[in-house]
């Protein structure tokens, strides 16, 4: 079986094409992402920006030709943060439809966290008890904390490298006052878990993660083999951070691994990272590159097969 999983998020849209074997295996043939900034001024102003709008469309009309040309199987796709907070995200998500055949459901944060939480457990099999998954997008942050298999904390907060961009940076690059006021949001607005003491198994995945992975690697994010199960160390992410901070907005853009899209949002990203290890006192992060797009897959050959459903809580 082939499978197209489409996440529209609130910074980009991301294709990924796997092939499924018989006992559910992906195998990625593949991937493609594009910057379309969808969730520009949204938390201002609540409505879709009209030129983030057409590209997203251009960018599924890209994709359809893509799995057509693929002869994929199926089609799945969501839409996420942006589109919650958007007041005329179902709009949107309407002509995509119209235009493409193709539906990016609107999901909710919880969801979301559970498609991340599904893909990590398949990637981390051995994680499952005492598991922090942490997903950072454009527009919120999604933690799973997992005391076991059948006991699962889910949390969506809307903290994004883009909302917090637009919302606490003016300057270039961030001033001292700027990142401490930022700071100190994010670290207030980040929920209190009851961790134990004993070490807990973090991972981390979306595109603010593995991108600070792919610039401390240097190498580009399609070079996903070298990213997927590598380790980011708090210390890496502090080194990050004050190096996005030292440099101009176009000097920014010149660092290996850094879509130059993402050059503006990326030192924001650093700093969301930093705070959630902070807080929960991690010293590293295990690195997947398969979050929400395999998770969907993953949950939709569940329920297609009744094959691989728990009976978790989630609350």
């Amino acid at each position: 079986m082939r499978i197209s999983s489409i996440d529209l998020g609130t910074n980009s849209v991301v294709l990924l094409i796997v092939d499924v074997d018989k006992v559910g295996n992906l195998k990625q043939l593949y991937f493609e992402s594009h910057i379309t900034r969808i969730g520009f001024q949204i938390d201002k102003t609540r409505i879709i920006n009209p030129n983030a709008a057409e590209l997203t469309i251009n960018t599924f009309q890209k994709y359809k030709k893509i799995s057509d040309k693929c002869s994929v199987d199926h089609i799945l796709a969501c839409s996420t943060s942006a589109l919650r907070d958007a007041i005329d995200g179902v709009d949107l998500v309407n002509r995509i439809y119209k235009e493409t055949g193709i539906y990016p459901e609107i999901i909710s944060g919880e969801d979301e966290a559970k498609f991340i939480y599904t893909a990590i457990k398949h990637e981390f099999p051995d994680f499952t008890n005492n598991l922090l998954a942490i997903d950072i997008g454009g527009g919120s942050t999604e933690l799973v904390y997992s005391k076991s298999e059948k006991n699962i904390l889910v949390k969506s907060i809307n903290i994004g490298a883009v909302r917090f961009t637009e919302k606490y940076v003016k300057n270039n690059p961030m001033t001292s006052d700027e990142k401490l006021e930022a700071e100190s949001t994010i670290m207030n607005m980040l929920p209190e878990l009851t961790i134990p003491e004993k070490p807990i198994n973090a991972v981390g995945t979306g595109g603010t993660i593995t991108t600070l992975q792919a610039v401390k690697l240097k190498v580009t994010k399609h070079d996903y083999k070298k990213i997927h199960k590598s380790i980011l160390k708090i210390e890496d992410v502090r080194k990050l951070l004050s190096l996005f901070n030292s440099l101009p907005l176009e000097k920014r853009k010149l660092l290996k691994g850094l879509s130059s899209k993402r050059a503006d949002i990326i030192p924001m990203g650093a700093l969301v990272t930093l705070c959630i290890m902070q807080k929960y006192n991690l010293p590293e992060l295990h690195i997947s590159v398969r979050g929400l797009r395999c998770g969907m897959i993953y949950d939709y050959l569940a329920s297609e097969s009744k094959i691989g459903h728990h009976n978790a809580t989630y609350y």
